[in-house]
């Protein structure tokens, strides 16, 4: 198993592919904080106009001006 940043990672991941046979027992894995950051930008995709970022606001969990850039 390697755990990898997302821009190495998927030069890794088209590299297995292009040598699956080679590779076949080599796991990769993104990082936690990449992991971590497009779960955000999911939950900003789904959920941008429920009142999500006026919650993370007023909970003092992200900055007003932050708010825009965590969720994308």
């Amino acid at each position: 198993m390697i755990v990898l940043d997302q821009a190495i990672y998927c030069k890794a991941q088209e590299i297995l592919w292009s040598r699956e046979k080679e590779f076949e027992r080599v796991v990769l894995r993104l990082g936690a904080f990449h992991i971590c950051c497009n779960l955000l930008a999911v939950l900003g995709q789904r959920f941008c106009d429920s009142g999500l970022a006026d919650i993370l606001v007023e909970s003092g969990t992200i900055a007003t001006g932050s708010v825009a850039s965590v969720l994308n």
